[in-house]
């Protein structure tokens, strides 16, 4: 979730603003439409202190691993099943646009653990790209799709 702050006018024409928590900007919009608030700036507000280090919710990067993991298994490649994920999170500028660059990336040659060490934007849990660079190297990589994903839900569960 992040928060947005937003300028804009309540029913009765007066000037209202403040901040909301969404997940993404659409719902941000949404939310403010059901609370009759015709916005006229909303944008999402920055934590200074994470500023460059954006990572991915457990719960987005647990999903992410369950699609590749079912994709992979099927015989989709890494590449068209992150294209599949990128279509999945088409509203979510920020995942869809990393997704879009690991996607580049790859098909430049670059292997999947070095797309993902790479990206500046986002930065995964050390011990997800450790797993993946292993698993990449021993060709097992849905399986440790199938691991990651299984041990990050259990992190949200409990």
């Amino acid at each position: 979730m992040a928060n947005y702050s937003y300028k804009g006018y309540d029913l009765t024409q007066n000037e209202v603003s403040g901040t909301i928590e969404a997940k993404n900007l659409e719902e941000a919009k949404k939310t403010l439409s059901e609370k009759s608030i015709v916005y006229t700036n909303i944008n999402r507000k920055l934590n200074l202190r994470t500023l460059g280090k954006n990572k991915l919710s457990d719960e987005d990067l647990s999903a992410i691993l369950k699609d590749l993991s079912t994709y992979t298994a099927s015989g989709i490649t890494v590449s068209n099943a992150l294209k599949l994920c990128a279509v999945q999170y088409r509203k979510n500028d920020t995942i869809k646009a990393y997704l879009d660059r690991i996607i580049q990336r790859l098909e430049e040659g670059v292997s999947f653990y070095r797309s993902l060490e790479a990206d500046s934007t986002i930065k995964l849990p050390q011990y997800v790209l450790q797993t993946i660079k292993m698993a990449e190297e021993g060709a097992f990589l849905q399986r440790a799709f199938a691991s990651l994903h299984t041990a990050i839900f259990q992190k949200i569960i409990f």
